[in-house]
């Protein structure tokens, strides 16, 4: 769980644990993740490495622009609302998509669920461990 630890202290040392930890609260509230409950058989359990996922934007120091303001980003590339709409009675079928948090909209099943095994913080205070999975559950 070493890696746990120093995941736990970059977090912690860019100040971002408690909007880290509100994230994977949130997937258990939801059903994403649960917590694991039972003993190890040793047969299908696997604890990925918790890599964490932060999105900020590329600056010099903390009063220059980001990369992302300074770069022009062209016209939107996605097909406009009204030209969709248009069009839409001249196909049978009609296909939508986000692939915001696309791993979470992948379903599971129930017996690889343990496959998908990952530690977090139970309390963030007191730094207990504890065993979560995905559910698959969408």
């Amino acid at each position: 769980m070493d890696g746990l630890g120093n995941l736990v202290r970059k977090l912690r040392s860019q100040g971002t644990i408690e909007r880290y930890d509100q994230v994977i609260q949130n997937q258990i509230e939801a059903g994403i993740v649960e917590r694991v409950s039972g003993p190890e058989t040793g047969r299908r359990e696997f604890y990925f490495p918790h890599k964490s996922v932060v999105s900020e934007s590329a600056r010099a120091n903390s009063g220059a622009p980001s990369l992302s303001e300074c770069s022009n980003p062209g016209p939107p590339l996605q097909n406009q609302l009204r030209n969709v709409l248009v069009r839409a009675p001249f196909h049978p079928v009609a296909i939508a998509g986000d692939i915001k948090q696309a791993f979470l909209q992948v379903r599971i099943r129930e017996e690889d669920c343990d496959a998908l095994r990952f530690h977090w913080l139970k309390d963030l205070s007191s730094q207990t461990v504890e065993a979560l999975r995905f559910t698959g559950a969408l």
